[in-house]
């Protein structure tokens, strides 16, 4: 999956310039936590985060103070074309909740879109299934399963089932089992954790 199919392409900018309280309207008006600033010539010079912001809120200096007094001049940023999963390893790694997508056109950074936590919350879910009206089955994960799924698929489509996804969990710990979780379309489960029970496939509870 890559970023361009989950970024929002909708940017609401903020110049440098502007008052904090223009910040706090921007994100307030729009449900938005992140914005991207621009200066004059409309360039792509910072970024500022509700956090921010917050860290400020204090009515005698908010007057007082511009989105550049607050910014982040360097802020950490995601190519379209990179995997989503570098995006949230990054948000994770340096507890971000969100990043501006940047092309480089002419040497120049160009915002293209924004990614947040919530976009790739909403990502993994649709991966996984859990926005469709699936249900899901963990089985345990041996050492012949998770060399070789095709037993699992072909169980499933016996039953009549439809796979949406299929993921497997390893867990660090020796003394834990593996555990393979598919996320299957409503109707055919019975039928399934029965084909799956004729076959010695261990579901788990």
């Amino acid at each position: 999956m890559y970023i361009r199919d989950w970024m929002s392409r909708n940017v609401i900018w903020i110049e440098s310039n502007a008052s904090i309280q223009k910040a706090l309207g921007l994100m307030k008006s729009h449900g938005i936590r992140h914005l991207p600033v621009r200066d004059k010539e409309g360039r792509f010079v910072g970024w500022i985060t509700d956090s921010d912001v917050r860290g400020v809120l204090i009515a005698s200096m908010l007057e007082d103070l511009t989105v550049a007094d607050v910014m982040i001049h360097n802020p950490y940023t995601v190519s379209p074309d990179e995997h989503l999963e570098d995006a949230a390893r990054l948000m994770i790694l340096k507890k971000i909740g969100g990043v501006p997508v940047v092309e480089y056109r002419d040497g120049e950074p160009v915002v293209v879109g924004v990614l947040t936590v919530v976009d790739v919350l909403r990502a993994f879910m649709e991966m996984f299934g859990g926005l469709a009206r699936t249900e899901r089955i963990d089985v345990s994960g041996t050492p012949e399963l998770l060399k070789n799924l095709t037993p699992l698929v072909e169980a499933v489509q016996k039953a009549g089932g439809s796979i949406q996804s299929v993921c497997a969990f390893v867990p660090e710990a020796p003394n834990e089992d593996p555990v393979i979780s598919i996320h299957v379309r409503k109707g055919a489960v019975s039928n399934i954790l029965e084909e799956l029970g004729r076959l010695g496939i261990k579901v788990k509870e």
